[in-house]
This record gives structure tokens, C-alpha cells and sequence, in this order.
């Protein structure tokens, strides 16, 4: 599979969204904003019980191709487009907590820098789990076929309730959907025989089924393994409702500025805190504002806004780059 894929950036650019709002959210529940308890669990249980498996997963339909290149290239590759902005934008934003931190929730210092290698800060555990889940591809896929790393990544969720060290815990709950995008590519072209599996009545089942496993989640306390299971079919329920959505958005001529949030979701990662943060404490702050509407309303339009901002500014100075580990 070459080239890029529409539907694939309308749903990097509707789960970027998701992110912001979900990172206004708990960024809210964790001040003095009042915040109904009840509304916040509902929404934030719905929305991290797929986003981030949805971002694995559109990441694993391109693994594939890490194949084509020698590992050496490969890794060259992964170090410039994950490892430096991950070390570039820890860097930055936890300076910014440091500094800020009589006016944020967080309790970042000066130390929590050095332990970047291993101890990710805030959202960019997401960037840090990639890598070595492109790593770890790398290794066991000429060794192994697709469907038996699969078996094994769903045997490795379902024991993710007893890893303690958290980076660990984070690839044991994610690579299995990392590995389900290469497996799909795999057995379909996504260019043309993906229609035949999007359906209807599956999204009618999908949304039935996604419902009640959020509802099992919120409302019933399971066993460990229990709950690992009813969490990863809720996660594959919302990742297929996110790729119907997808491919129907995308028919769309008005909805393009989706498809470009899609294209600079990894910007849009890097930068947006500056903004949900910016945004709470000028609005709380500074004007003395409550309203949770406003809240949220502001802080992902900026969460999303900004960043593209930034992203256009520097691409006229030519620090993409610099920031980004992009090219002009």
C-alpha cells in the first residue's frame, strides 16, 4: 500500500479532535472549574476507550512498509519522525509546566526532564510507545506471521492489568490494535475491497455493542482480566464506528478541513497543550470565567487552532524542522 489515504487523515483529523477535548476535560476536572463528576466519567470513558487505539491502529497500516527498508534506514526514519519531536516537545512543554506550575495542575520539574528516556511526560507517552512498537514490529516480524503477533498482543492486554511500570503498561494496551491495522492491510486493499466490510447494519451492531460495553465499564466493577476484554472489544467497536464515519466524511467536498487537521495531527499532538492550558487559565484566571460550555468550547477550538498556527509560522521562518522534524 502506497501513497496517502483520504479517509485515513479524516480519521486522524475527527480523533485529534477527540484528544484536545478529552485533554480540556481532565485538565477542567483537575482544577477549580465546576465540573459535574457524572458528565465528565461518561464522556471521558467513551472517548479513551477508543481514541488512542484508533491512532495505533492507523499507525500499524503503514508498518508494512518499514519492511521495505533495511532496519538501519527504518530506525533512521522512526528516530526523525517520533524520537526527536517527542524529545524536542518534552522538553518545551515541560519547561512550560515548571514554570507555569503556580498557575497549572501539573507537578512537573526539573528532574522529570532527565527522566524522559524512560519516563515520558504528560501526552507524549503516545510517541514513546510507537517507537517501540515499531521496533519491536521490526524484530518479530520477519520471524513470525501477522496473525500469531496478533494472538499474542491480545493475550498481552488481557495481562496488561498486572504490569506496574507504566510505559510498559501503555504498549501491552495498545499494540494489539497497532498490529490489527497491518493485519487488516494484509488481508484487504484498503483502496478498494474496504466498503465490502463497511456496512450498515455492522455500524447499527458496533454502536449497539460499543453502548453497552462503555455502560459495563462504568457501571460494573470487574475482575482485572474481565475488564480487559469487555475494554478491548468497546476499543474495536469505536475504531470501526471511527473508520465508517471516516470513509462517509470523506464524500464530503465542505469537510476537507478535517482531512488537513488529519494531516497535521502530529503537530496538532505536540502543541495543543499550550493552548488547553493557556486557554483555562486566562478564562479562570485572568477573566474569572466558570461557564464549563465556554470552557471546553474555547480550549479545543484554541487546542486545535494554535497549533496549526504554530505549524504555519514556523513553516515560513523554515523551522519545521527544527520543531517538527518535518521538511519544508
Amino acid at each position: 500500500m502506497s501513497g496517502r489515504i483520504d479517509w485515513v487523515d479524516y480519521a486522524k483529523g475527527l480523533g485529534i479532535i477527540l484528544v484536545v477535548y478529552g485533554h480540556v476535560m481532565r485538565g477542567l476536572i483537575s482544577s477549580s472549574v465546576e465540573l459535574s463528576r457524572s458528565t465528565f466519567l461518561i464522556s471521558d470513558k467513551i472517548i479513551y476507550s477508543f481514541h488512542m487505539p484508533l491512532f495505533f491502529f492507523l499507525s500499524g497500516l503503514f508498518v508494512e512498509k518499514s519492511l521495505q527498508k533495511d532496519f538501519k534506514s527504518s530506525l533512521i526514519s522512526k528516530l526523525q519522525l517520533l524520537v526527536y519531536p517527542y524529545i524536542i516537545w518534552s522538553i518545551l512543554q515541560g519547561s512550560m509546566n515548571i514554570v507555569m506550575a503556580s498557575f497549572t495542575n501539573n507537578s512537573t520539574s526539573w528532574l522529570d526532564l532527565l527522566k524522559i528516556t524512560y519516563e515520558p511526560i504528560g501526552q507524549f507517552w503516545f510517541l514513546y510507545a510507537l517507537f517501540f512498537m515499531f521496533i519491536i514490529y521490526q524484530a518479530t516480524r520477519r520471524h513470525f506471521d501477522i496473525l500469531s503477533l496478533w494472538v499474542f498482543a491480545v493475550v498481552l492486554y488481557l495481562l496488561s492489568p498486572y504490569i506496574d511500570v507504566f510505559i510498559f503498561k501503555k504498549i501491552a494496551n495498545n499494540l494489539v490494535f497497532f498490529i490489527s491495522g497491518s493485519l487488516l492491510v494484509s488481508n484487504i486493499d484498503l483502496k478498494v475491497d474496504l466498503q465490502k466490510i463497511l456496512a450498515h447494519k455492522y455500524l447499527i451492531y458496533s454502536l449497539l455493542g460499543f453502548s453497552a460495553l462503555v455502560y459495563i465499564l462504568i457501571s460494573i466493577k470487574l475482575p482485572p482480566v474481565y475488564k480487559s476484554l469487555t475494554s478491548i472489544m468497546a476499543a474495536f467497536s469505536g475504531i470501526y464506528i471511527m473508520v465508517y464515519l471516516s470513509n462517509k466524511i470523506a464524500s464530503f467536498k465542505h469537510a476537507n478541513f478535517i482531512k488537513r487537521l488529519g494531516e497535521l495531527s502530529l503537530v496538532i499532538y505536540l502543541v495543543h497543550v499550550f493552548a488547553t492550558s493557556g486557554s483555562r487559565i486566562l478564562l479562570y484566571k485572568i477573566f474569572h470565567v466558570e461557564d464549563i460550555f465556554i470552557h471546553v468550547a474555547c480550549g479545543t477550538l484554541l487546542g486545535v487552532v494554535f497549533p496549526i498556527c504554530v505549524f504555519m509560522a514556523s513553516n515560513k521562518l523554515n523551522l519545521n524542522n527544527f520543531l517538527f522534524g518535518m521538511k519544508k
